[in-house]
């Protein structure tokens, strides 16, 4: 991973826990952090993750995935969409660091989810990750991101990737500069 990926990466993580942890509002954030910027292309549009998100949401459970949707719906107000794979070597050394960041975030501010939008080559890998490192957030169903464009508007050029969207559909972080 570059240090300029990784720096991308600790931006988007700095700005969740400064959200979570701040009863300030988005603006105040946003203002504060000077991390707002358009991304790629996208201009003044926004992103309704939440409804995009409807029906296509799945949790590991033993050998298999079962439906799920978010557990706060109406009360999240950030989105942090992580794409990884288990092939991905960075991945593997992030995704223990996200996790224990949503435990301690999540188990006091509800207002944020962790998205993960899988790489993998097939279900039985995507399912073999999530299992194996005990991602607690949902995921996007396997292949079912190819469908929804706002998922292939924050889509980086690499893995891991992570952006971080607010429940107004704001870009406000990327961990490729691309917010």
């Amino acid at each position: 991973m570059t240090s300029r990926r990784r720096a991308g990466m600790l931006r988007v993580l700095a700005l969740c826990s400064a959200i979570a942890l701040s009863p300030a509002s988005a603006d105040d954030v946003e203002t504060t952090l000077g991390v707002l910027k358009p991304a790629r292309g996208q201009g003044a549009q926004r992103l309704d993750l939440a409804r995009d998100l409807t029906n296509k949401l799945v949790r590991p459970d033993g050998k298999r995935f079962k439906p799920a949707r978010l557990e706060s719906a109406g009360k999240v107000d950030y989105f942090l969409v992580y794409f990884g794979a288990h092939w991905c070597p960075n991945c593997k050394k992030f995704t223990p660091k996200l996790t224990e960041f949503y435990r301690g975030q999540r188990s006091v501010h509800r207002n944020f989810e962790v998205i993960f939008v899988s790489a993998d080559k097939d279900e039985e890998a995507m399912l073999h990750y999530m299992n194996g490192y005990k991602m607690p957030w949902p995921a996007v169903r396997f292949g079912e991101d190819k469908h929804i464009e706002s998922l292939r508007a924050l889509a980086g050029r690499g893995f891991p990737c992570v952006a971080l969207v607010d429940a107004k559909g704001n870009l406000l972080a990327h961990s490729y500069g691309e917010a």
